[in-house]
């Protein structure tokens, strides 16, 4: 009982947030005409309701095909099941497989770098899309090999068994359909093999998680895996490495494609051949008329190249030099397409194709060696001529699409009712076809510009650039239109396409009558016998083909009569070529009116689908850097600022791209975040910067006097009035701090960019001041400096809040340091000197010593120098020093934010009591009898004082970094940082000298004083913190390091001292030659030595 009731609650909830939703949508429908605007541009992704149009058939192919010609009926069956399984598979490659494949691996802007096993889990949360993508594969393949199984049968040439074939007369009849559906097959399976091959994260990402499933089988239990489910998961991802990576075109035309069939038996059935090569010949010629055109349809590419697929498979199964008019054809095809887009940013050059897919034997043809030849030559070409389309005939194309959409939105319009209804049915079925093909010509003007551009990697000027700006415009405001008058659309959808169809069915009606007439005339035989032969397929040829025809004709008669369906239309079409095969008396130009009413039908019925393929801007992504001038122009023509929205839409498709995708939820936020930095960059930034400016010159151009006198909150008020009556703008209140001049640097900016502050300036510990590197102002004459003044004033312009805010900030960049601390510590050269270092300090305790000896601390100096230096020749001990005193930095700014804090709070309660002492002023206030509203002052002024003391009080922050990152390094898991202690010798020294060397510096000009500086107590805190922190103390003080370097140092001094005795060298020229040769005797390492002992009495 319990169950239901908390199943009922769920649904009780999600009604009511459904409900809210739709409430807040519904919302956004305002009556006003503002909101009317805004809806005409809105995104139309967030309508509250979609209408989609998509015809839905009810019935199966079975129920769809049934004729009293049995033998048509299995024949045209097949072909249509296989045919529309191939049309299936490729729509559903389209929604789902390839924006899959193209958006897998893809990283935010911030990630130049995949991260250590980012791809084997992008891999792990994909490899279910990929096992699914291995069936969706097979399942293709095996349609293909059936669709080719049945064409090799019904065009084979066993003339011996002719009168028993249930097919043979259908010899002469050219299945374009059939052929076309097989190059659709062809294309997809090539479609994936290019995008598998151009998104190299995918073969990048399967190595790196086979080679991870190696370590896994040396250890299954550690990742709570048996090993047979190891080696299982190995072979599936061995299967898909497989398959992926070997080609899925090239394995079909291989022998294993073909399944049961035989495949010399099908090398050996020329008529197959050659029929299927008639069908691509044809289709090439019927495509390439269209081609570059305002007729070209938009799958039209996509077609050719599959026709083109279907050629190389014909070229290995002839196993002889093809065709040469067919391939001066597909040469042809090169040099007006030398680049093809398969999907989204996926380029296909048909040239590369043809030379990694053709046999031996075809690629030494001439005409294909002379296209390998001159093949720059036609991609520079080619450029040239997208180009002179962009400049001369794209306004062209804009202007025509402009009428378009004046026209169309008048015509669909429902108070448009002058027309009779056929005619005004007709005027909008031309128009959708109109629109729909203008579209796709602009949409690939503008993709193959950018891509060739790309490809060849030529620049793109500022006008090519405001032309394609202008071309996606047109191509988002088409798709607003159709969306605006989807309604409309859809309820004349119906019709419209009945109207077409009954075109067909007027074209197919007297060729039924004549059928029947032909049929009756040649009928001498009762109908018993007429039924044997037509289930025998014995009789005359001339009958046989007439029943035939006759029934393609009414299979096709009452596909035009249904429900313009993928199912109906693929029927409609294989009945179709049946009808207008060569030997039947249907005139060319009705069967070529009849076939291009199935391809317009086809367009219509699918419109939605097809509408958003030809304004899809999602290949934008991959140029995505053009985004900010497109802005920027924008801004600079006041006029077309209208076209924002238009714009930000056509930048916007690749979001949709990556939610079908299933992309990243960060690589979507990161794209977004720089479409909005775009935005703010190139408009809102300028246009505000431009209002401030005009403003100003009003204010000032009134107030001359402004410049003796300044009063800048009467100045911003006086603006921000102006604002509202000139621009209609609200400005937010004035909100300048009361009479203060100076603030300083901002603690906010500080700790936004700690990383950057902490290698940039010093610490001195005693003035409690950080000053800024000599490196860092090479082009100014002074340094900045940050003190705890500067703190307390950004304390009190943002408030107290913003002291823990500056402990979880160094919190987060010690963590990081820590990370490149361990990795140092953890490095074999550093972890076996520190071995041999603990090794020397055992046997001396052993000994009896007690003093780590500075040799020692000198030697290990010399080794870790030995290992490599930088460009700027510090060695790796140089930065590991620099590392320390970088988290000392970042320790000595939170002591002095606490210090800021302190100076505040006592600032701030100058003038009150002792905070120590127990008063309210709430009690006060009620005991002096004062009204309600000054004793809720006082319950206030308590308030503000207990927060005031909390603050005063504050918490020991140094003590909190420090226990916060104990207990984690001092683990076993982190057992390599036991030594560190045996390396901070060396680290003083190694700090010494460098100290020694920038203070010198400090009195030298030029590019010598660049690395100057006089104090660095940010190493003295950051060493005393980590040892802190790992607990070492002790281990240090047993080392008892700073005797042992200041006895080391007094005896260096004292012997040097001995050896430059002036008393016992003498006076006059003669001591004067005796004192040279003594300090030219004096080694480096020696004058090293008294340098550091000044150091250490100083």
């Amino acid at each position: 009982m319990r169950t239901a009731e908390e199943e009922q609650e769920k649904l009780r909830r999600f009604v009511d947030e459904w409900r809210s939703h739709i409430w807040e949508k519904l919302e956004q429908f305002d009556s006003t005409s503002s909101q009317a605007a805004a809806r005409d541009v809105g995104d139309i992704n967030e309508d509250p309701v979609q209408i989609v149009t998509k015809p839905l058939e009810g019935f199966t192919v079975l129920d769809l095909i049934a004729t009293d010609n049995f033998p048509f009926n299995k024949l045209l069956i097949v072909l249509a099941h296989d045919c529309h399984e191939i049309l299936q598979l490729r729509k559903q490659a389209l929604s789902k497989v390839y924006p899959r494949l193209v958006v897998f691996g893809l990283r935010s802007a911030s990630e130049e770098t995949a991260l250590e096993g980012e791809l084997q889990k992008t891999f792990a949360r994909s490899f279910k899309f990929f096992q699914d993508l291995l069936e969706f594969v097979s399942k293709l393949r095996a349609v293909l090999s059936n669709l080719v199984q049945q064409l090799e049968a019904i065009y084979s040439g066993d003339t011996t068994k002719s009168s028993r074939r249930p097919y043979a007369a259908f010899w002469n009849v050219h299945l374009r359909t059939a052929v076309h559906c097989l190059a659709e097959g062809f294309t997809t399976l090539i479609t994936i093999d290019e995008i598998v091959a151009q998104n190299t994260s995918i073969g990048h990402s399967i190595s790196l998680f086979k080679r991870m499933l190696h370590s896994v089988r040396s250890e299954p239990s550690a990742f709570a895996m048996e090993p047979d489910q190891v080696e299982s998961l190995d072979s599936e991802v061995s299967k898909v490495d497989n398959v992926l990576m070997g080609g899925l075109f090239q394995r079909c035309l291989q022998e294993d494609f073909y399944g049961n069939l035989e495949i010399q038996k099908l090398k050996t059935n020329r008529q197959c051949l050659d029929e299927i090569l008639f069908c691509v010949r044809e289709g090439l010629l019927q495509s390439l008329a269209r081609l570059d055109s305002l007729r070209e349809y938009p799958y039209d590419r996509e077609k050719l190249f599959g026709l083109i697929a279907v050629w190389v498979w014909h070229s290995w199964m002839i196993g002889d030099a093809p065709e040469k008019k067919l391939t001066k054809l597909v040469m042809e095809l090169q040099r007006r397409a030398p680049v093809l887009h398969l999907f989204c940013n996926v380029r296909l050059v048909p040239l590369q194709f043809l030379i990694g897919h053709l046999p031996s034997w075809a690629l030494s043809s001439p005409i294909i060696k002379e296209a390998r030849r001159d093949a720059g030559v036609v991609n520079t070409s080619y450029l040239a001529a997208l180009d002179d389309v962009l400049s001369s005939h794209s306004q062209t194309l804009r202007s025509v699409l402009v009428n378009w959409l004046v026209s169309f939105d008048s015509t669909v319009s429902p108070v448009v009712q002058q027309l009779a209804i056929h005619a005004m049915l007709g005027t909008r079925f031309k128009q959708l076809t109109q629109g729909v093909c203008l579209a796709n010509r602009l949409r690939h003007i503008l993709r193959a510009t950018i891509d060739i551009h790309a490809y060849l990697e030529v620049p793109i000027n500022k006008e090519q650039l405001k032309k394609l700006r202008h071309v996606a415009e047109i191509l988002k405001a088409v798709e607003a239109m159709f969306h605006r008058r989807s309604s409309e659309t859809a309820l004349g959808l119906g019709h419209m396409l009945q109207l077409a169809q009954s075109q067909i069915l007027r074209r197919l009606s007297p060729l039924k009558a004549q059928l029947e007439a032909d049929l009756l005339a040649m009928s001498r035989s009762t109908g018993v016998f007429m039924l044997a032969r037509s289930l025998t397929r014995s009789g005359k040829d001339m009958d046989t083909k007439i029943t035939d025809a006759l029934a393609a004709v009414n299979v096709a008669i009452k596909m035009a009569e249904g429900c313009s369906s993928m199912q109906s239309n693929v029927i409609l079409r294989l009945a179709l070529d049946v009808i207008c095969s060569p030997n039947s008396k249907v005139p060319d130009d009705v069967a070529s009116e009849m076939m291009d009413l199935c391809s317009v039908i086809e367009l219509v019925a699918d419109v939605h689908n097809v509408v958003k393929l030809v304004t899809d801007c999602s290949f934008l992504y991959w140029s995505r850097d053009i985004m900010p001038a497109c802005f920027k122009m924008l801004y600079r023509k006041t006029g077309e600022a209208r076209h924002l929205q238009l714009v930000v839409s056509a930048f916007r498709d690749p979001v949709n791209l990556m939610i079908t995708g299933n992309a990243d939820l960060s690589v979507i936020e990161s794209y977004e975040k720089e479409m909005e930095e775009a935005i703010s960059n190139e408009l809102v930034a300028p246009l505000c910067r431009d209002i401030e400016t005009d403003l100003r010159l009003h204010v000032h151009s009134a107030h001359l006097k402004g410049a003796v006198n300044i009063n800048p909150t009467k100045t911003y008020g006086e603006m921000r009035h102006l604002a509202e009556l000139k621009y209609g703008l609200e400005l937010d209140d004035i909100h300048l701090p009361g009479q203060t001049l100076e603030q300083g640097v901002d603690v906010l900016e500080i700790m936004r960019n700690i990383h950057l502050f902490v290698a940039c300036y010093t610490y001195n510990l005693n003035t409690q001041v950080f000053i800024e590197r000599v490196s860092n102002a090479r082009n100014r004459k002074y340094l900045n400096t940050v003190n705890v003044r500067h703190v307390a004033n950004s304390i009190r312009t943002h408030g107290t809040g913003i002291m823990s805010t500056t402990v979880n900030f160094a919190y987060q960049f010690l963590a990081q340091k820590f990370i490149v601390f361990s990795q140092f510590l953890f490095d074999d050269h550093i972890k076996s000197l520190l071995i041999k270092e603990q090794r020397f300090y055992k046997e001396i305790r052993e000994k009896g010593g007690k003093d780590y000896p500075v040799d020692r601390a000198e030697k290990l100096n010399k080794d870790i120098r030995k290992l490599g230096l930088t460009d700027d020749g510090l060695s790796f001990l140089d930065q590991f020093r620099r590392l320390i005193a970088e988290m000392g930095n970042a320790l000595g700014f939170v002591r002095m934010v606490r210090l800021g804090g302190l100076h505040y709070c006592s600032s701030a309660s100058g003038f009150l009591h002792d905070l120590d002492k127990e008063m309210s002023f709430q009690e006060a206030s009620r005991d002096a009898g004062i009204t309600a509203g000054g004793v809720y002052a006082g319950k206030i002024l308590d308030q503000a004082l207990d927060s005031q003391k909390i603050s005063l009080e504050g918490m020991d922050y140094l003590n909190i970094l420090t226990t916060v990152f104990s207990q984690e390094l001092r683990s076993n898991d982190n057992s390599h940082l036991k030594n560190f202690f045996l390396i901070v010798p060396t680290l003083t020294i190694n700090a010494v000298e460098a100290m020694l060397q920038a203070k010198e510096r400090m009195s030298k000009r030029g590019r010598d004083a660049s690395n100057g500086m006089f104090t660095d107590d940010g190493f003295a805190l950051g060493l005393a913190y980590v040892l802190k922190v790992l607990g070492q103390n002790k281990d240090f003080d047993s080392l008892h390091w700073f005797d042992s370097a200041r006895h080391h140092y007094l005896a260096e001094k004292a012997r040097i001292e001995d050896g430059l005795d002036m008393d016992g060298i003498g006076s006059g020229m003669n001591g004067l030659q005796i004192w040279s040769q003594k300090l030219a005797s004096i080694s480096e390492e020696e004058a090293h030595n008294m340098q550091l002992v000044k150091h250490l009495n100083t």
